[in-house]
């Protein structure tokens, strides 16, 4: 009898023992499965960005030297025909013609500049950035400064989505700051990246709003996802101070 209960409890065992394991491996390997699937979005994520650089690229370039060149065609053909028309009200409709072109071929490049600024893909993301606050110093009540004392080189992706990235923050200190001042600052450390920006505006807490928020904060958070770098919000007394940081990402 007693032989009876050991090789019962024997058998009792090794089902247990062998259920536990099978359960282990099937938690390890729903683990596994996850981190792949998780992988795999990531990838699609990726892809799809890159896949919408090279058609921004496209449509860019076609509107610049398609579409643009056709225009700048027949507003020369209209200028020939203004200047050779004595009839003073066809001449005025002329006129009327030219700065129509004139208004839809600036309407074109400030397109094809939104869809690949030039001096980004050309120059790289600092000078594409004192560019683009300059231009805001002069369009709006607000001085933009910028700090770089470093030959920052980095991929062309990334400096895309950190140049949206700061663009956001610089749109959205415009829009609801109330600022006067609008300063970035760019530095390295080692093989890691820095990117710091202040304002002297209305204090918001970053991740609260982005509780409540859609739009712009979404596409900042979406950004820095696709680069994997990480956003600190610094107290300060007055205004807001946040700060960038990703590795490995400078060429």
């Amino acid at each position: 009898m007693n032989e009876f209960y050991f090789y019962y409890f024997l058998g009792l065992s090794f089902i247990f023992t062998l259920g536990a394991v099978n359960l282990l491996n099937y938690l390890k390997f729903k683990k596994f499965f996850f981190k792949i699937q998780r992988m795999d979005m990531y990838l699609l994520v990726l892809a799809t960005k890159r896949g919408e650089k090279i058609e921004r690229q496209r449509i860019s370039a076609d509107l610049h030297d398609g579409i643009q060149g056709d225009l700048h065609a027949v507003r020369n053909y209209v200028s020939v025909l203004q200047e050779s028309e004595n009839d003073p009200d066809r001449k005025k409709l002329f006129q009327k013609i030219s700065v129509g072109m004139d208004n839809a071929l600036e309407n074109i490049r400030h397109i094809s500049r939104k869809l690949m600024p030039p001096i980004l893909e050309k120059c790289g993301l600092v000078i594409q950035l004192e560019e683009y606050f300059s231009l805001l110093t002069q369009t709006s009540d607000v001085y933009f400064s910028l700090v770089c004392k470093e030959n920052i080189i980095l991929k062309d992706h990334v400096a895309y989505e950190l140049y949206r990235i700061i663009q956001e923050f610089a749109n959205n200190a415009l829009k609801h700051g109330n600022v006067k001042k609008f300063n970035i600052s760019i530095y390295s450390v080692e093989a890691s990246l820095y990117i710091e920006i202040e304002d002297d505006g209305r204090s918001y807490n970053f991740q609260r709003l982005l509780k409540s928020s859609t739009g712009g904060i979404y596409n900042i958070v979406n950004r820095m996802i696709e680069l994997n770098c990480r956003l600190s919000q610094l107290d300060t007394k007055k205004g807001n101070h946040f700060v960038i940081s990703l590795s490995n990402q400078l060429c």
